[in-house]
C-alpha cells in the first residue's frame, strides 16, 4: 500500500472515530436530567492530626448518604 493511500485511510479512519466519539458524548449529555441528586458528598478542610502534632488538611469524598465505615483510597500530593 503506498504511503499516500495509507495517510488518506488513516485520516479517514481518525475522522470517523472522532465523529462517533462526539456523537456518543453529545447523546449522553442530552440524556442527563437537569437536576440530579449528588452521588458524592465532599467534606472540605478536614483536619487530620499527625504524630508530630501537625494537622494535615484533607478533602474527604464519600458516597452520598454513606453512614457506616468503608475501605478508602488515600492519595497525597504537596500541591493544592
Amino acid at each position: 500500500m503506498p504511503v499516500e493511500t495509507f495517510k488518506r485511510v488513516s485520516t479517514a479512519t481518525a475522522g470517523l472515530a472522532l465523529t462517533i466519539l462526539l456523537a456518543t458524548v453529545m447523546e449522553g449529555a442530552q440524556q442527563k436530567p437537569a437536576a440530579e441528586e449528588p452521588t458524592v458528598d465532599m467534606q472540605w478542610a478536614v483536619k487530620i492530626p499527625a504524630r508530630d502534632g501537625v494537622k494535615l488538611n484533607a478533602t474527604v469524598f464519600k458516597p452520598h448518604g454513606q453512614k457506616e465505615p468503608l475501605p478508602v483510597i488515600f492519595t497525597f500530593t504537596p500541591y493544592i
